[in-house]
């Protein structure tokens, strides 16, 4: 008997939404040069590592830490966002990140404490409703999380990487967030990616058949 949780019959149908969404939610590979007068490639790469370490602080699922700098991506290729102000962008996007993916999400005062009482209980929901409205409240964008799952179970059908394969493809995927220049690629592309550096890393073959499938992208 097989999985019921596994909903293989629905498969097709979410993976095809999956696919269709990563594309229009995908936020601007260049709004730091387009959009962007005071935030810089460093800067954002400074606060996404500060936002790793808020959501270590929090306890927060890995979920969240890369819908929060989704989200942030997002806002800041929509919105010319002061410098002084980065951090609140990055804490208010965390604050809808957390209320999306955990059961206990922590509250605003907590994320007021976060950052050493810089911002005002106010400040922070303030930037809450403004990041929301710059996202047209559209949080049902896959991250390259969203794919990993999938994507690391198909490259271990071949048991190329055992039991390390998922953790260590989990962590090259998270060192992603921190590259600017990794917003050129799709969270899908980003996710295979991650499995196949994973999978070579570990002595297997980069690009088994059923990772190309399940990737969408045979091997060139």
């Amino acid at each position: 008997m097989g999985d019921a949780l596994a909903c293989v019959d629905y498969l097709p149908d979410i993976l095809d939404s999956l696919f269709e969404s990563e594309r229009r939610t995908r936020p601007c590979a260049a709004y730091v040069e387009s959009t962007q007068t005071e935030v810089n490639a460093t800067m954002r790469g400074i606060l996404v590592d500060w936002l790793v370490e808020v959501a270590s602080e929090f306890r927060l699922v890995s979920d969240t830490l890369h819908a929060a700098v989704a989200c942030v991506d997002r806002v800041l290729s929509v919105r010319p966002v002061p410098r002084l102000h980065l951090q609140l962008v990055g804490v208010a996007c965390t604050l809808i990140a957390a209320k999306y993916e955990e059961i206990y999400a922590p509250s605003v005062d907590e994320f007021v404490f976060i950052t050493d009482n810089t911002y005002t209980r106010a400040a922070v929901l303030a930037a809450e409703t403004d990041a929301l409205d710059a996202l047209a409240f559209d949080l049902s964008a896959p991250t390259a999380k969203t794919f990993l799952r999938r994507f690391v179970k198909a490259g271990a059908a071949d048991g190329g990487g055992g039991e390390r394969l998922a953790p260590l493809a989990a962590y090259v995927c998270e060192l992603g967030l921190l590259e600017y220049a990794s917003l050129h690629f799709l969270p899908s592309q980003l996710a295979a990616g991650a499995v196949l550096v994973a999978r070579v890393a570990l002595g297997a073959s980069p690009w088994p058949p059923a990772l190309a499938r399940a990737a969408r992208c045979a091997a060139r």
